[in-house]
């Protein structure tokens, strides 16, 4: 309040000669509505001689209630990312206060309105004072959340070498390796942190748990490179055990040349281990349509020398002058030297002087129509 009723009992006086007069002359009637503060209340005693003399007295209000004050609600924003910090502004506490007259203001914590705020939580706090002294005080928060944030994976387990990347653009890296690249690789298990200073100086970190299993290493044991198309099914061997095979001829565990038909082919092994880590094996061989001693065209042919050095010579009794292609593949099937004939009716004879071949073993395959004939060279050193 700024004013309160007071009521007081009225001077009186007395004189030697009768009756006197009072006259208030300052201050206020009982019974009136007096200020906060000192008011002087004097009376004037006169008698009927025109004799006089005064008498005072004070009235005090004090005013004890404190004003009111209301601060701004918390505030929570984000950062720039080139700035480790944010420009925030408030509105200013709002003050009443019962008596008319001077209130004063003062932050005594935090940041004025329109200042840089750090990165986290700042408290500003008013005291608020009004002409009587009484005081009131008020807080609020700004909470300032880093817009520059470094984020690697999730905890993880992966099979062989990982790359961790914090590539920021303009940054510097300190890794828990020691390396100051934006990326790394690792291979073996644990944990790995990276701190990260962007351009403006703002830092941030995080870490991961990396668990790294070693892959498994597939093979395929015991396949062959060449196989004739009427050759029995062959079993299929992969390590470690436990694996898929796949491929043309390809059927319960066993190659088939018959299934799979005269061509090369890629047999594969794909196997994974109890930690999900895959790995695939493949194999390329041949399937021909090899023709058996016993058959039409064996019993007329021959080769020599066999074993060669440098050529050789085909000899052959041939009962059609149809085309015939002589083709010669190395043990993958890989052709290597190919002639395109027309036999006469009996003896023909055919030099073949195949360049820059290697010591192996290598095969002669005739064809002429439906007939195939397949015979085995030895290529000396």
């Amino acid at each position: 309040m700024w004013s309160a009723v007071v009521n007081y009992t009225a001077p009186t006086g007395t004189d030697n000669c009768g009756a006197v007069t009072v006259t208030q002359v300052a201050g206020l009637p009982s019974g009136s509505s007096f200020p906060v503060g000192t008011t002087t209340n004097t009376f004037t005693i006169t008698d009927a001689s025109g004799n006089s003399t005064t008498c005072s007295f004070t009235v005090t209000v004090n005013d004890t209630e404190a004003p009111t004050v209301s601060c701004p609600s918390n505030i929570n924003t984000t950062s720039q990312f080139t700035q480790c910090g944010e420009i925030v502004t408030y509105s200013a506490p709002s003050v009443t206060d019962n008596c008319s007259g001077n209130v004063s203001i003062q932050q005594t914590a935090g940041l004025a309105s329109g200042s840089l705020f750090p990165i986290g939580t700042t408290t500003n706090t008013f005291v608020v004072t009004d002409g009587s002294g009484n005081t009131a005080t008020c807080s609020f928060t700004v909470t300032v959340q880093q817009g520059f944030t470094v984020t690697l994976p999730n905890d993880t387990a992966h099979c062989g070498p990982y790359t961790l990347s914090a590539n920021i653009p303009g940054a510097q890296f300190q890794w828990s390796t020691g390396s100051t690249s934006p990326n790394i690789t690792i291979t073996q298990s644990g944990t790995y942190s990276v701190t990260v200073t962007n351009q403006s100086g703002c830092v941030d970190s995080d870490q991961i748990n990396v668990t790294i299993f070693t892959p498994p290493t597939a093979s395929i044991v015991g396949l062959g490179n060449f196989y004739c198309v009427y050759d029995a099914p062959v079993s299929l061997v992969g390590t470690p055990a436990g694996g898929t095979f796949s491929g043309p001829g390809v059927s319960g565990g066993n190659f088939d040349p018959s299934q799979a038909g005269i061509g090369n082919h890629v047999i594969t092994y794909d196997y994974t281990d109890n930690n999900g880590c895959s790995a695939t094996a493949s194999h390329t061989l041949t399937v021909s349509g090899c023709v058996s001693v016993d058959e039409q065209w064996i019993e007329t042919v021959s080769v020599y020398p066999n074993p060669f050095s440098s050529s050789f010579e085909v000899v052959f009794t041939g009962n059609s002058t149809d085309q015939m292609t002589m083709e010669l593949t190395d043990m993958t099937g890989r052709i290597i030297y190919s002639e395109t004939v027309y036999p006469q009716v009996g003896e023909n004879r055919y030099q073949i002087t195949p360049d820059h071949l290697a010591a192996s073993v290598y095969y002669l395959t005739l064809r002429q129509g439906e007939t195939i004939t397949t015979e085995k060279l030895v290529k000396g050193k």
